[in-house]
Order: C-alpha cells, then structure tokens, then sequence
C-alpha cells in the first residue's frame, strides 16, 4: 500500500509521480462519481503510477461505460472480485481516497498534475532507451535519429485530443474563414492550386487539413498524376512539397519529373537516346527543379506515423 506522502521517486529509478495528485483523483469520483463523465477522456488508467490507483481507476471507468452505480461500496466489491485488495485493506484505502480530497472543485488541476507526471516518465524512460541504444556499437546515427524523433512523437500525439464543441463555436471559427477569404490576404487561405484546371474546379485546390485519396487501377497513371501535382504546386505555387514513395527510388522519381517538365519520353532518359534539342530542354528542366522546393523519400518500409516525424 502506498505511503501518505508525496513521492516524486520510486524504486530507484527516479520516475516523478504525484501521490497527492492521484489519490485526490480518485477521492473525488468516490465522493462525486458523476464526475468521471468529465475527466474520463482526458485520463487513462496507465497515466496513474501506483498499480492500485490503476486498478481502482479501471473499475471506475468499465462502471461508467456499463452505465452501472460508482460509490464506496461497488467499488470495493469489484475490486475484491478481482483479488486486488482483501475487504479491510480495500474499505479503509478506499475511506482514505475520499478523505484525501482537498477541494472538488479543483478536480482538472488535479487531473493536469496526473498527465504532467505520466508525460514527464514517459519522457524519462525514451531518453533511457536511446542512451541505452546510442551506447551499442552496432547502432547507426541515421537510425537513431529516427528512433529518437518517433518516441518524442509518440508521447506528443498522446497529448492530443479532440471533443465535443457547441455549433456556434464552430460558427465563429467558419466565419473567420469567410472573412480571411473575401479580404486582399485570401491567397493565404484560399486551396492551393493544383495546376489542373478542370480538377481546381471541382475541389477548390488543395485545402488545409484534406486527405485527397487517388484510386485506380494498376497502371493508369495514379504516380504520375501524384507527382504532376506535387511538381505544379513547388515550381507554380512555391510551396514546399514533400513526395514519399514506398515503390519508387528518389532516381526514378527525378526522372519522371524531368521526364514531364523537359516533355521528353521516360524511355529516353533510360536508354541515354536523346537528339541536341532534347539534352537542351532536359538542362532547362533540371535548372527549374532545381529551383523548387522538393524533398524525396524513398524509404519502403516507412509507416505514416515516421513520415510525420520527419516532417516535423
């Protein structure tokens, strides 16, 4: 059983935790319980440090979810059934929880300090794990590099959460828009053009935020169209662009680009079979792509969540 004290260390390991922090937590949906409905989604069981606070918190949230009564007593029950406490150590750390709670009111303060400290172990075991790593011989820099952004990634999209909000409070955020788009700063604001006209005007260009999905079969053009997309919007647009491929070396891709901006046939770039004029408008084509600001990728294994942390 836990000690009534603040502990910022356990075990050695130097692991910061607030005590204070989650047994207030859990006290106030002892005596409130209604008020899991607004914490529930902003805290897991695995933010809490102690394995009862886990446990007890877990009980919690599968009775809001089976819309089932939380009090002293159900709770204490369930958590016997599960043979994590026995009846009197159960009833008086759970008498103790409801006691330990300073002020309701100040529940999402409590609640902040509980994720402050789970993201602040977190934080602590990634960097152990890449010193551990970074110390091997056998590890490369370039892999590291890579293990090291995806764990900062990973502890940063955990923060991020989404939720309801009131239409009206959509309403406004529309009508900023509305305006940013009628005044002499929409080019800011406006979608991004594709360069294809006809396609433009049905999608608005490339908008903030979309996911445009393109579909076809095997060999109908769905690369190169990727690509032209991405060529109009870096040399047209200046727009920075980053091009992933899973299938495509960063040579081949080059190639189709030129192949596209010189108008000359891919075939010829392979073969080297090319007339004076066309060296000509390969030169010119090199000299404008050169210009734009392209990144290439052709890392085959890459999954979406690295693709976002070299982006960042």
């Amino acid at each position: 059983m836990a000690e009534d004290k603040t502990t910022q260390v356990n075990d050695g390991l130097g692991l910061p935790y607030s005590l204070e922090a989650e047994q207030s937590v859990l006290g106030a949906v002892l005596v409130e319980p209604e008020q899991i409905n607004d914490i529930a989604d902003a805290l897991k069981p695995e933010y809490f440090y102690l394995p009862e606070h886990r446990s007890i918190y877990t009980v919690m949230l599968n009775k809001m979810t089976r819309n089932e009564l939380i009090d002293f007593v159900t709770v204490l029950e369930a958590l016997k059934s599960e043979g994590f406490f026995s009846s009197e150590d159960g009833k008086a750390y759970l008498l103790k929880l409801a006691n330990s709670v300073p002020f309701i009111s100040n529940l999402p303060n409590y609640v902040t300090i509980v994720r402050q400290k789970y993201e602040a172990r977190c934080l602590i075991k990634a960097a152990r794990e890449i010193t551990e790593m970074s110390m091997d011989p056998a590890s490369e820099a370039e892999e590291l590099l890579d293990m090291a952004e995806q764990r900062i990634y990973n502890i940063r999209q955990g923060r991020q959460t989404g939720g309801l909000m009131p239409i009206q409070d959509v309403l406004a955020s529309n009508y900023e828009i509305f305006r940013k788009l009628t005044s002499d700063e929409r080019d800011q604001y406006v979608g991004i053009p594709t360069g294809i006209s006809a396609l433009d005007e049905v999608t608005s260009g490339l908008n903030r935020s979309d996911l445009i999905i393109v579909g076809a079969r095997p060999g109908m053009g769905k690369t190169s169209f990727a690509l032209n997309v991405a060529r109009n919007v870096a040399v047209l647009q200046k727009r920075v662009v980053a091009v992933f491929n899973l299938e495509m070396s960063r040579e081949q891709m080059v190639n189709r680009f030129l192949s596209s901006e010189a108008r000359v046939s891919s075939k010829k770039l392979r073969t080297g079979d090319l007339s004076p004029d066309e060296w000509s408008r390969i030169s010119a084509a090199a000299s404008v792509l050169c210009e734009a600001p392209i990144y290439l990728d052709d890392t085959a294994s890459i999954t979406v969540p690295e693709m976002k942390a070299r982006l960042r």
